[in-house]
């Protein structure tokens, strides 16, 4: 992608304790932490898209951007800033 014409979006993050989403996977999703049902609601609100990133350690409550996998190689970057 040419760096001029790259575009930015905002979607809702959603990190995931011990498990990892495919494309056109399917499976529940159990969510319990506030920000995280929060992250859901925004995403209903709006174009109902949401990105789904697994957690380093299944462990941390409270995840940041250090605590989540990356895919830097698809041009997805994440702002140094909470998850929704």
């Amino acid at each position: 992608m040419n760096p001029e014409r790259s575009e930015r979006i905002e979607i809702p993050v959603l990190p995931l304790r011990d498990v990892v989403v495919y494309p056109h996977m399917v499976i529940p999703l159990f969510v319990g932490r506030e920000k995280s049902i929060r992250c859901l609601e925004a995403a209903m609100d709006h174009d109902k898209k949401i990105m789904l990133v697994a957690q380093k350690e299944a462990s941390t409550d409270e995840p940041g951007v250090n605590d989540l996998f990356h895919r830097r190689d698809r041009g997805l970057y994440f702002a140094d800033a909470e998850t929704a």
